[in-house]
């Protein structure tokens, strides 16, 4: 019934002679994994245009690429989200369309990501039902290979910043009387431990109304999951102890997944949090390994041991420099 109302827009998509490839999204795309569709769900398309651009405008930022772009769209293409009225679907009620748009000359530039949740909606739940170049397809694969990167580094960065996090930073925010503000710190955690679970099976955390739902179709998962993260969830009471009650699950969480990690992976580092910060957060740290790391007394400790090593603080709060370590 929707799939019938779908597949009538998505012919009228195809004849546009501006029209690259068309992709069937969520629920009602038969190649995807989601395969639930009710009265209440969205239709969802995605539209990618090829239009003459000139070749400067390909190598812009998104939100200048969509200004200048604008002269050479076509002028029928519609509105992201409408309705799609009863009188023209022959149902009894409005459904809501969402048409996701792109010009295909700039999607399959290299400076252009898709963002996690765009790579989960072509991952697990869409459908090429229009693609006569098969251009759209090779895009969709390439961008997805790119993307399994960011896998990986979801979890790097939960193991390396994620249990400072909910241990120390919501300790931080305890101590201060700040108790909501522990909570909310621990929700964030809490996210990118659903986000890694999905990573471990190296599939995208689908979007949030999915996330828990979809557990069981997962490769790996800690035991009940659901039930636990059910628990985790919960806030019963802006105190100490209810904030105590939630780090201990969440911190289990997250050692599970580090035990995961290293039965899984022989390649995965000792020292997750000094590779996080020269290999993830770019942000943090320019040399790999620094004059401090030198040190006889620290080669082979974790970070949180190198910090009980005053030498080795001592060489960072001095600005120490190679030719220190002789001296």
């Amino acid at each position: 019934m929707l799939r019938a109302v779908l597949d009538d827009y998505v012919a009228r998509l195809a004849e546009k002679p501006e029209v690259a490839g068309v992709v069937i999204l969520g629920g009602l795309a038969r190649t995807g994994s989601r395969r639930f569709v009710d009265r209440t769900s969205d239709l969802d398309v995605s539209c990618f245009l090829s239009l003459p651009v000139p070749p400067e405008l390909l190598r812009l930022h998104i939100r200048d690429f969509l200004v200048h772009v604008q002269p050479y769209l076509p002028s029928w293409v519609p509105n992201f989200k409408f309705l799609v009225p009863g009188s023209f679907s022959g149902l009894d009620w409005d459904v809501p369309l969402n048409n996701h748009q792109h010009v295909l000359e700039y999607e399959i530039q290299e400076h252009v990501q898709w963002d996690w949740h765009a790579l989960e909606m072509y991952a697990n739940g869409s459908e090429v039902v229009y693609d006569p170049t098969g251009d759209v397809a090779k895009l969709i694969a390439q961008k997805l290979e790119t993307g399994r990167i960011e896998q990986r580094e979801a979890v790097i960065r939960l193991l390396a910043f994620g249990r400072v996090l909910a241990k120390d930073t919501a300790g931080q925010c305890v101590a201060r009387g700040h108790h909501a503000v522990a909570h909310d710190v621990l929700n964030e955690v809490l996210r990118e431990v659903t986000t890694a679970w999905y990573a471990l099976s190296d599939r995208f955390a689908p979007f949030v109304k999915w996330r828990i739902a979809n557990l069981p179709s997962l490769d790996w998962a800690p035991p009940d999951a659901a039930d636990r993260y059910a628990e985790a969830v919960r806030v019963s009471a802006n105190d100490a102890a209810e904030v105590r009650r939630r780090q201990g699950i969440i911190l289990a969480f997250i050692d599970e997944i580090e035990t995961r990690c290293r039965a899984t992976d022989p390649d995965w580092p000792q020292d997750i949090y000094s590779y996080a910060v020269n290999r993830v957060f770019w942000n943090r740290q320019l040399r790999a390994r620094t004059v401090a790391d030198m040190l006889p007394e620290v080669v082979g400790l974790h970070q949180d041991d190198k910090m009980r090593v005053e030498r080795w603080d001592e060489f960072n709060w001095l600005l120490r420099s190679e030719k220190d370590l002789r001296s």
